[in-house]
């Protein structure tokens, strides 16, 4: 069985204040699903509305938003 690749839509401030996308992506892994970032999954040179492109069309989207 192949992993089920989940794209995650988060705020960087929130991330860094936080963790969360970090720490559900250890969860998501232990649980054969690939968290699919824009910090590791976009290259050096690419811009991030490609990214963003992929993200609106998945099939499973995570969105982390946090009023911190």
């Amino acid at each position: 069985m192949s992993e089920t690749k989940v794209f995650v839509s988060y705020s960087w401030r929130v991330e860094r204040e936080t963790g969360i996308v970090a720490e559900l992506e250890q969860h998501c892994s232990s649980r054969r699903l690939h968290l699919l970032r824009d910090n590791n999954e976009i290259k050096h040179g690419e811009l991030i509305q490609q990214f963003m492109d992929k993200l609106t069309g998945g099939e499973q989207v995570i969105t982390v938003d946090a009023d911190l």
